[in-house]
């Protein structure tokens, strides 16, 4: 895998597993994971909500569900059919014949992991290694489907991430504050592990850096420090780190740090299949390893290469969106949700409104212009269009106060009288410290438009204004 290139995906990772054990021989080193726990939380993203103002005008807010903990939707009984087919039934028994112990969720979770984790073994190199992050909600029943999967005799280390006392205290219960951390080899025999890599400072006070042992002959300090052991303290991203990006279940890149260093070599392969806000791929980057990463969620995607990989200049391929016009009529025909969110959330970082009968609106994002804000309203359209749809838009960017639109349709949709229209609309100012000058009250936007990135000859400076 000399020539592997740098590679985000966004989709189902069960899909994107499937696709690479058949392209590929075993050809990954480490693999981490940190997915979710199944403790049935929502873990949201605060957007501000433009389009209904209070009274006073003060702004309201609206919660973006965008980052879900829970796979509760899985597909239980296909995806245990599916294993029945595997050549070895010990996954499919364990999980079928404990349905009678498990919660509908607790068995969709499992299940889903199951099948997963099935195909990461298959993936990984005999030298490679696998990493799971969980926490006690489902760690117990998670090492029983690792041990099927990797076997028992190639497990390493429960590693325990202890975050100090950060936690609150309890009447009922001591303070929770650690997280599990399961690592297997693939052949434990074979496993790459740079211990030496890993040595940390001598603890003050400690017997080891104290000047009595230095006496005996059969042991001397090493001065890099000592060798780790399978407790892990670190901290949690402080509120007001750099690092923080907003993802509530984001992890410190000092963790990963110590995972990529202890089980992989530069220019080794490092994936991620639930990479959320992408702290390994980022960390994978800095220490020059190759990387690969997939995640189910658009917002997710846009997160890691606005903020993660841009600023490192990383060179990396997006995979799982179209990329040519044949792929986007095809997305907007069979999934036309899924085409209205790309465009919406992943091309212009906005906020999909939610599907009750839209109303000539499907998303809407705001500009920075100065100490103010400007709110532009987006409407997707996959098929048939006619002026009638820009007029109908038109009427909603003033009914709900908005400062300006994009109209977004394939360039073949777009007739005379729709530019017609759109020039008798006017323009708007627009002054910040990346744009200055006048925008189009409402623009039309063709697909060709975004994938040939032409849209940002004009509206760049624009776009870059985007706040949430």
């Amino acid at each position: 895998m000399n020539n592997f290139e740098n590679q985000l995906y966004y989709g189902d990772n069960l899909k994107v597993l499937k696709v690479l054990c058949q392209k590929y021989e075993p050809f990954i080193d480490l693999i981490y994971i940190d997915p979710p726990f199944n403790s049935k939380k929502n873990y949201n993203i605060l957007f501000e909500n433009l389009i209904k103002t209070k009274e006073n005008g003060e702004k309201t807010t609206a919660l973006k569900e965008a980052f879900k903990d829970t796979w509760s939707n899985t597909s239980l009984s296909h995806e245990l059919e599916e294993m029945k087919g595997f050549s070895d039934l010990k996954l499919y028994n364990f999980l079928a014949g404990n349905r009678d112990i498990f919660s509908d969720s607790q068995m969709s979770y499992l299940t889903m992991m199951a099948h997963r984790l099935y195909y990461m073994h298959k993936v990984l190199k005999d030298t490679g290694s696998i990493y799971l992050h969980c926490d006690p909600t489902m760690s117990h029943y998670l090492k029983i489907l690792m041990d099927i999967i990797f076997d028992g005799k190639n497990f390493m280390n429960e590693i325990v991430w202890h975050y100090y006392n950060i936690a609150p205290s309890s009447k009922r219960f001591f303070a929770k504050n650690h997280d599990v951390i399961l690592w297997y080899a693939k052949e434990r025999d074979k496993q790459l592990f740079n211990k030496e890599e890993l040595r940390i400072p001598y603890e003050k006070g400690s017997a080891y850096a104290q000047r009595g042992w230095s006496k005996n002959a059969k042991y001397k300090p090493n001065p890099k420090g000592k060798l780790m052991d399978d407790v892990w303290r670190l901290t949690t991203i402080n509120n007001m780190s750099k690092e923080r990006l907003g993802y509530p279940t984001q992890k410190p890149e000092a963790l990963l740090e110590r995972i990529i260093k202890a089980s992989s070599n530069k220019g080794d392969i490092v994936a991620d299949f639930f990479c959320g806000c992408g702290t390994s791929v980022t960390v994978a980057e800095k220490l020059k390893r190759r990387w690969l990463g997939v995640d189910i969620n658009h917002l997710a995607i846009g997160l890691i290469e606005e903020r993660r990989l841009r600023p490192l200049k990383a060179d990396y391929h997006v995979i799982g969106f179209p990329t040519d016009q044949a792929q986007a009529e095809k997305l907007a025909k069979e999934k036309p949700f899924e085409f209205e969110t790309w465009v919406v959330e992943y091309i212009f970082k906005g906020h999909c409104t939610r599907k009750t009968g839209d109303g000539g609106l499907d998303g809407h994002i705001a500009f920075n212009d100065g100490e103010k804000k400007k709110l532009c309203l987006l409407e997707v359209k996959g098929g048939n269009c006619t002026v009638k749809n820009i007029r109908e838009f038109d009427n909603v960017i003033l009914n709900k106060k908005a400062d300006m639109g994009f109209f977004i349709c394939f360039e073949k949709q777009v007739t005379s009288g729709m530019i017609k229209h759109c020039d008798q609309c006017g323009f708007v100012e627009m002054q910040n410290n990346l744009f200055s000058g006048t925008v189009p009250k409402l623009s039309i936007i063709t697909i060709e438009d975004i994938l040939s990135k032409r849209y940002l000859q004009n509206l760049g400076g624009l776009l870059r204004n985007i706040t949430y």
